[in-house]
């Protein structure tokens, strides 16, 4: 029965169904599996985001992410340098957007390490500008 397909002389064929042969259109551009062409097996289909993005939705397109952090090995940059990595904009078409962020301090640095300093009057203490007599 179409889609399936298969064919055999003298004795029942063993079809196949792929789903993906019927559906993956729906993929567009990304991969598209079908976890068992078994003709019973309906609805099985997925649609996978190309690495390094990632992203899967069983019968649907996934919205696809790169976090440069965790895909992209920026975060090594940021490890070592005692700092936490973000990646400000998770979607496939923005890269080289990852930030180091500093611990201690407030700097952030886009593409690098950071240059951590504490100014303790300026990064926790908003009130000591205004008191009289502190410097």
């Amino acid at each position: 029965v179409l889609p399936a397909t298969g064919a055999a002389t003298g004795r029942p064929a063993e079809c196949a169904l792929d789903e993906c042969d019927v559906y993956g259109a729906a993929c567009e551009g990304l991969l598209c599996t079908d976890a068992s062409t078994d003709p019973a097996s309906e609805d099985d289909w997925s649609c996978t985001c190309v690495p390094p993005s990632v992203g899967t939705l069983m019968g649907a397109k996934p919205a696809c992410t790169l976090d440069e952090c965790e895909d992209m090995g920026a975060k090594t940059t940021c490890t070592e340098a005692a700092q936490r990595c973000v990646d400000p904009s998770p979607q496939p078409d923005s890269i080289n957007d990852w930030e180091c962020h500093c611990v201690v301090g407030k700097q952030i640095a886009q593409g690098s390490a950071a240059v951590c300093t504490l100014d303790e009057c300026v990064d926790e203490c908003l009130t000591c500008a205004t008191v009289p007599g502190a410097a």
